[in-house]
């Protein structure tokens, strides 16, 4: 699929708004579709929240087209299966995989990217070039997205005639988009599913993944981790929402999609990988309440291995009242708390990282869609640039 023009878009050109289109240069409607899981409308009180029993926001009215009665796995499924579709007929075209441009400055094939470490500290920047770059097909799903440069980002893309699938539970109101908002279609889903993920694949091999939701307090406020990470079989399980291992370089990065039965609790990857502990676990949690994962931390403790938690604030009660309930005592003494942390890390003996979409929590695990990675061993740039978000952690954060 060619680029038409590509070279002239800039990252900068991002924070103005687009030049309005013709009749004749509009894309398709069938190249660009924003699946919305959205909760209802003002009734969304009543409705459990797919986090905890705090309620999400309501979406804002606009002027997208509504479609009701679809089960939001449902409509999830449909765009994952147009996706793989159009990645397969995108593939078929063109064989060639080309290295983006913005891979150049940095050979490793993961990278993390934070505005809490010296370098790669632009993730925003880095999604949008990954966007203006793409020649083949460009497949998102995301919790919330709302920062103008990514959404005029994707609409450059789609005047370049690139595919343009999105996945999205919340979006913002697009009325003020003129005819742009007309490429919008928003279909609202069952409540109680959550589409939670934080993901975004591009051209058949790159894939951005994270904890941060795409506005601009998560990028530029929030304490978060993003990946980038240039691998066409991780592309294809992550596409197709299948659990899997592959090798990077010298690297496993194993990818679980979620939600995980909870009958099989006990199997979860992430109690899975504590147990493998054997000096230190240092955790970052937007919201940490599973009382199964407590409980393999506090086995971990028993077997000398030093654990450190730090979580939001505004979830420190609630996590406390889980610790005193399972006698967790060990923890009491590690939790502290960060303002606007909203990253969901776990670093193991400074050489495993579980990372991804998934509060640590119910409905993180056995309810939302989500996506949860794991990567070992960790390479000497990777394990700096966590140091670097711990490091300011600990900092700016205090004891519970």
């Amino acid at each position: 699929m060619s680029v038409q023009g590509s070279s002239s878009l800039k990252y900068s050109d991002l924070f103005k708004p687009p030049e309005p289109t013709s009749s004749t240069d509009s894309p398709k409607e069938s190249e660009w579709k924003v699946v919305s899981h959205s909760r209802g409308r003002r009734r969304a009180r009543s409705n459990p929240s797919p986090h905890t029993s705090q309620n999400t926001p309501s979406p804002k009215d606009s002027s997208l087209v509504a479609r009701t009665d679809k089960a939001a796995t449902d409509i999830f499924n449909s765009a994952k299966h147009k996706a793989i579709e159009t990645t397969k007929r995108s593939d078929q075209q063109s064989r060639s995989l080309p290295i983006l441009h913005l891979l150049a400055a940095d050979p490793e094939p993961i990278v993390f990217h934070s505005t809490h470490q010296t370098n790669h500290n632009d993730p925003q920047r880095m999604l949008c070039d990954a966007i203006l770059q793409a020649n083949r097909i460009i497949t998102m799903r995301i919790f919330n997205i709302g920062s103008p440069e990514i959404i005029r980002a994707l609409i450059r893309a789609v005047r370049r005639n690139i595919p343009v699938i999105v996945s999205a539970w919340n979006f913002p109101n697009l009325s003020n988009w003129d005819q742009e908002s007309k490429l919008y279609v928003e279909l609202r889903g069952n409540p109680q599913i959550c589409l939670h993920k934080k993901t975004t694949l591009i051209d058949n091999q790159l894939t951005i993944i994270g904890t941060a939701n795409y506005t601009k307090s998560s990028f530029f406020k929030d304490i978060n981790l993003t990946a980038l990470i240039q691998n066409p079989a991780l592309y294809s399980l992550i596409l197709s929402g299948t659990r899997g291992s592959v090798s990077i370089g010298s690297q496993t990065i194993s990818y679980y999609p979620l939600p995980f039965p909870q009958s099989n609790t006990k199997t979860l990857p992430i109690i899975q990988e504590i147990q493998k502990a054997q000096r230190t676990i240092k955790i970052a949690m937007n919201i940490f309440s599973h009382p199964e994962i407590f409980l393999a931390l506090e086995q971990a403790r028993l077997r000398g291995v030093t654990i450190t938690i730090v979580i939001n604030k505004k979830e420190s009660a609630h996590t406390l009242d889980i610790l005193h309930r399972i006698s967790a005592l060990l923890l009491l003494k590690s939790v502290t708390t960060v303002d606007s942390l909203h990253a969901k890390i776990c670093l193991i003996d400074d050489q495993t990282l579980i990372f991804g979409s998934p509060n640590w929590t119910y409905h993180g695990m056995h309810k939302n869609l989500e996506d949860l990675l794991i990567v070992t061993p960790l390479t000497p740039k990777q394990i700096h640039s966590i140091q670097e978000i711990w490091a300011f952690l600990l900092k700016n954060s205090s004891p519970v």
